[in-house]
């Protein structure tokens, strides 16, 4: 069986999630090089549910591709590790959409591991290789420990910055 759209739009998924992910595992690099790769030059990034973003000022508003890398380089450093595991994924040919649900482990430094339950919807570009568009829906109650234990671990408020 040949490569399907349907493969294609699964595969690019996966690959953004790989590039959300520490360049070595176990670690606290960032991949943003990966990340980058699969994103299309008009890349946007966002985050929901919208009522939780419009308190939590480092999640508001779009990025492009180059300011989501920026944000995932400031924040890699105040962990000691993460690691993001997709849980489930619907892809959509007709849209050339996927929504990954994702655990996504973080340990902050010097504080113990929280684990957000995420969503990730994506659009694909017409050819289905690149990320066009992604908003992220975030565990509200898992953002608020985390930034408890950041500031802790950091003595910055990296989720509110």
């Amino acid at each position: 069986m040949g490569d399907s759209l349907y493969d294609r739009l699964a595969a690019t998924a996966k690959a953004h999630i790989d590039g959300m992910r520490p360049k070595t595992p176990g670690t606290n690099q960032d991949n943003a090089d990966a990340l980058l790769a699969n994103c299309a030059p008009t890349f946007r990034m966002s985050w929901g549910p919208a009522y939780y973003i419009s308190t939590t000022p480092n999640l508001q508003g779009e990025r492009t591709g180059e300011e989501f890398a920026a944000h995932l380089r400031l924040m890699a450093p105040a962990f000691q590790k993460w690691a993001i595991d997709i849980t489930n994924m619907c892809v959509d040919v007709k849209t050339r959409t996927a929504v990954v649900r994702a655990d996504f482990h973080m340990v902050p430094r010097g504080g113990e591991e929280v684990v957000q339950d995420l969503i990730l919807w994506m659009v694909m570009d017409e050819s289905g290789e690149k990320v066009v568009r992604c908003t992220e829906f975030v565990d509200a109650a898992a953002t608020v420990e985390l930034g408890v234990r950041l500031k802790a671990g950091t003595g910055r408020d990296l989720v509110n910055e």
